[in-house]
């Protein structure tokens, strides 16, 4: 398929919304077999927002939400690879971003940069933390999880 124009942005978001917790199970996959799949996924727009700097941050800051922000409900180790991938790929924009935002928050047209800011940056380097000393991770879980923080506090 040859993406041109909005049409890219719709297959974004149409891949982007069949997660790997999906009750439907169209693909016939396990959720871990989904995960990986989609861990490839938020990896490939990591990579391109990076070169591109469009809207894809976007995915990159729901992406991480999933994994690590608890109230949301989600199935941290559904969502912890894709997480920690756009981390190690894309964390230096992300956090510049946040440091931005919080430096000049009127500077900024788009209303959804608002939510970016270096306290909830913080807050998901502790929610890598504590999934990296989980008991109840896996041990590669836990390697990712501190990779992903370790490279958080660089930023």
């Amino acid at each position: 398929m040859l993406w041109t124009g909005h049409w890219f942005g719709h297959e974004v978001r149409d891949e982007f919304d069949y997660q790997p917790d999906a009750t439907d199970n169209r693909d016939g996959k396990t959720v871990q077999e989904r995960s990986k799949a989609w861990t490839n996924y938020i990896a490939f727009l990591a990579h391109y927002t990076i070169h591109a700097h469009e809207f894809t941050w976007l995915y990159g800051f729901w992406a991480i939400r999933k994994a690590l922000e608890p109230e949301l409900g989600l199935d941290v180790e559904a969502f912890l690879p894709a997480a920690a991938a756009w981390i190690a790929i894309a964390g230096t924009l992300l956090h510049k971003m946040s440091r931005e935002q919080d430096e000049n928050p009127e500077a900024k047209g788009d209303g959804r940069l608002k939510e970016l800011s270096l306290k909830r940056w913080g807050e998901w380097k502790l929610a890598f933390q504590r999934a990296a000393e989980g008991e109840k991770m896996s041990d590669e879980m836990r390697l990712m999880a501190g990779d992903a923080a370790r490279k958080m506090g660089l930023n």
